[in-house]
Formats: C-alpha cells, sequence, structure tokens
C-alpha cells in the first residue's frame, strides 16, 4: 500500500487547496479596500454608481464614508486571515457571510433598504460559497493526511 501523505505530487495538492481558501479570502478582503475606499473617498460618485439614493444631507455623506471606513477594515481582517491562514476565521465567516444575501433581502422585502444593496449580498454570497467550496477541498485534503 502506498502512503500517499510522503509523496511528492501530494504534497503539492494540499499546497494547492490551501492556496485556493487563502486566496479566496485575500480576494475578497482587497475587493472590500477598493470597495469601502471608493465610499471613504467619493461617496457621492460610489453611491450614484451603485443606483443608491443620492446623499443629499452632509450626515448621510458622513454615514457613507463611516460605513466605508468600516469596510476597509473588514476588508484588511480578510486579508489577513488569508495571508495568515486564520482556518478558525475562515469557519466563522463563511456562515455570516451565507445569511448577508437572505438578511439584505428581508431588509428589501419589508422596505429597510434600497433594492440596489441587493448587489452587495449578492457579492458577498457568491464569494462565500467560493471560500466555502474551498474550505471544503481543504477539509478533504485534511483528512487524507491524518489517515
Amino acid at each position: 500500500m502506498v502512503d500517499f501523505r510522503m509523496t511528492k505530487n501530494y504534497q503539492v495538492k494540499m499546497t494547492c487547496a490551501e492556496q485556493h481558501l487563502k486566496n479566496s479570502f485575500i480576494l475578497v478582503g482587497i475587493l472590500l479596500v477598493f470597495e469601502g475606499l471608493a465610499f471613504l473617498i467619493f461617496p457621492y460618485s460610489t453611491a450614484k454608481l451603485l443606483l443608491l439614493s443620492a446623499l443629499e444631507t452632509k450626515q448621510a455623506e458622513q454615514f457613507a464614508r463611516v460605513a466605508g471606513l468600516a469596510i476597509v477594515v473588514i476588508g484588511y481582517y480578510y486579508c489577513i486571515a488569508g495571508y495568515f491562514t486564520l482556518i478558525g476565521y475562515f469557519r466563522a465567516s463563511i456562515i455570516g457571510r451565507l445569511f448577508i444575501l437572505p438578511i439584505i433581502s428581508a431588509m428589501v422585502y419589508f422596505y429597510s433598504i434600497e433594492v440596489p444593496f441587493l448587489i452587495f449580498g449578492i457579492q458577498d454570497f457568491l464569494s462565500a460559497l467560493w471560500s466555502y467550496a474551498c474550505l471544503m477541498v481543504y477539509d478533504a485534503e485534511q483528512q487524507k493526511l491524518q489517515c
């Protein structure tokens, strides 16, 4: 019987699964940083580009900038988690990210927020599915190593 843990090809596959998982979080983090910076630096243009209501008051502009700052920080956390392969963070965040689209959909249905916010929900849901798929491949590779 061949011990797959010792073969070079198996180590490459393990590294590949781990790298895909890391990349899924790093790329989502970079996307969030850019989206947050757009709201932070250009709140009026970003709101218009995303088909959101115009920021008519100074307070609305300030809230958009603060939301942008929060999005930048969350994106930074994702980049760091991906860089350092923080598996616990990956597992915890995927569960929350999968619920963003249903929650935003419910909020749109009950007229709490505007329909264009679904863009964020769809984006986060799809990226969470990608990260989840990468995590499942990573877990399968970890199981093979433990056998």
